[in-house]
């Protein structure tokens, strides 16, 4: 996956998607495996915006059932088998404890009942995750007692039990909202990041494509397409704000959230904690929502905040007193962690699409997808804006999307094949056995750890690192300095065949390097000194590419 500035200014497409985000490299994948000539812009990298603001969890809309809403547990249970399907390698079954505490809606006999039917609105959940080794155990009641011997700082007091359910968890969501991208690329699609829009192409009362800027070099370019698909996520309403008369442009809601990474706090189980933050959603309400404490990489993520944003969200910032307040209702719901500012090592974020109607409720995030075909309010053909908001949801997002491109170019709607069609390393028959191999092929020193650990990034694209090592034995060599144990064909890789053209794009998005915070100098530079003999960088450049590199650390080395 390259940028091809010259096929994006040349040919014209029968569809172009804005937006890297993953609901939108989700709908180039599913438009292209429909056979649609297909390109994609992102004014930054794939997955750099919203996509990245993510608590690494595949929900199965246990949640839901406060809200009486089963068919929206049936929806996201069956996207959480999809993604699961398509990304074996990524996506693994992940337990969740969530605590009772007396009697009646929040006691363990309701709690009980409430997995029992969430187990029964699954029942299909694992018709073809048995074999690939991932399938998604029933939940299951907990004594008290064995509540307390997982987490042995869980509050005891008025404890009854608990009930453990199971969730999906991402090795990396990056590289999962990447997989969609590079799929779509070996399809054919044209992938142009660091490409922005930024006015429309109007002939006829249609949108013949857009205007377009080189992020990287300036140069001012159009893009042709029959039909364009505006999926730039919290910019989406920003890009079309133009297209409206005066009158009815305004300012477009949005919430912000944001999760913290700190040292370990429950081990190999997640924890659900209640918020002080009340779900005016609920029907059967157990009091304020939930905090969630995902073991991830040897810590523990916890997230996420909802708050109200305004202005451009080219504009987010996570500040050090939101990261304090933060810290203080996790330590208040969860007093025996013992937590405090000083445990946390990064933190990240973003903003979604709000409810106008629950702003200043505490539960801004909007409910549903928002899909507008400005046929109707604009009376433009040949474009639709789509904002999606549910990570989960994205491939169901993508198949909508492209079921509506298909009715407005004309033709019969073409079967979606995403929910069944392995994504890129994704091509595996059990993933116990396939780590097993890559664990035991001792190639280059590397250890079982640091081998096992390429299977579960790469996939079945892992033995291509492997070739790289082989060619240049430079490259098996360990990112020196960091905590992660990433070889420097990781690096290479993302360079040469995943699109990588700045520092960050590599130590945040391609490799795990950044994602647990300031990696230290040694690795930082020695990323830097390969990209810049691979690319071609100059001394001026790589302080640049370092200096743009720190922003995302608001904990640590990035102040």
């Amino acid at each position: 996956m390259q940028r091809d500035l010259k096929r994006l200014a040349g040919d014209t497409f029968d569809v172009l998607v804005i937006g890297g985000g993953v609901h939108g490299v989700a709908a180039a994948w599913d438009l292209v495996l429909r056979g649609f000539s297909v390109a994609l812009i992102e004014k930054g990298d794939i997955g750099g915006g919203t996509s990245a603001n993510s608590l690494k969890i595949i929900h199965g809309g246990l949640r839901y059932l406060q809200h009486l809403d089963i068919r929206r547990m049936r929806e996201s249970i069956r996207e959480r088998s999809a993604l699961m399907r398509i990304l074996p390698h990524l996506i693994r079954p992940l337990p969740f404890l969530v605590p009772a505490y007396g009697h009646g809606a929040r006691g363990r006999m309701a709690m009980a009942v409430a997995c029992r039917i969430n187990d029964w609105v699954g029942h299909g959940r694992n018709r073809h995750l048995d074999g690939l080794g991932r399938a998604i155990p029933d939940g299951r009641p907990w004594s008290k007692e064995e509540c307390l011997d997982a987490i042995p700082g869980l509050p005891a007091r008025g404890l009854t039990g608990g009930v453990v359910f199971y969730d999906g968890q991402m090795e990396n969501a990056d590289r999962v909202t990447l997989s969609f991208a590079l799929s779509a690329a070996s399809k054919g699609a044209c992938i142009g990041t660091y490409v922005e829009a930024v006015g429309f192409i109007r002939e006829a009362g249609r949108v013949a494509g857009v205007k377009a800027v080189d992020v990287e070099g300036g140069a001012e370019f159009e893009i042709r397409a029959r039909w364009v698909v505006n999926m730039a996520g919290p910019w989406a309403p920003f890009l079309v704000r133009d297209l409206y008369p005066e009158a009815k442009r305004g300012e477009v809601p949005l919430s912000k959230g944001f999760q913290i990474v700190t040292r370990d706090l429950t081990g190999l189980i997640g924890l659900a904690v209640t918020s002080p933050h009340r779900d005016p959603d609920a029907v059967l309400s157990r009091g304020g929502r939930h905090y969630f404490i995902a073991p991830w990489r040897g810590h523990s993520l916890i997230g996420n905040t909802d708050s109200e944003f305004r202005g451009s969200p080219d504009g987010f910032r996570i500040e050090a007193d939101e990261i304090a307040a933060f810290v203080e209702e996790v330590a208040a719901a969860f007093p025996g962690a013992g937590l405090t500012t000083a445990d946390v090592v990064h933190a990240f974020g973003g903003v979604q699409p709000a409810n106008a109607r629950r702003l200043g409720t505490g539960a801004q995030v909007a409910k549903h997808p928002i899909f507008v075909d400005h046929r109707r309010d604009l009376k433009l053909s040949g474009l639709l804006t789509v904002i999606g908001v549910k990570y989960t949801a994205c491939r169901w997002v993508a198949e909508k999307t492209a079921d509506r491109v298909c009715k407005g170019l004309g033709y019969r709607r073409a079967p979606c094949r995403t929910a069944t069609t392995p994504l890129l390393g994704g091509d595996l028959r059990n993933i116990d056995e396939f780590l097993r191999r890559m664990r035991e092929s001792a190639v280059h020193g590397l250890s079982g750890e640091v081998l096992e650990r390429l299977g579960l990034l790469y996939g079945t694209q892992a033995p291509r690192l492997v070739r790289m090592m082989d060619k240049e034995p430079a490259l098996a060599r360990l990112v020196p300095g960091s905590r992660e144990v990433v070889p420097m064909a990781a690096v290479a890789y993302a360079v040469r065949h995943e699109g990588a053209i700045h520092l960050d794009d590599v130590v945040m998005r391609r490799t795990e390097l950044g994602t647990l915070g300031d990696p230290g100098e040694a690795a930082v530079q020695a990323c830097a000194e390969w990209m810049a003999g691979e690319l071609g960088w100059g001394e001026g450049r790589g302080r640049l590419e370092v200096g743009r590199l720190l922003r995302y650390w608001p904990v640590g080395g990035g102040e």
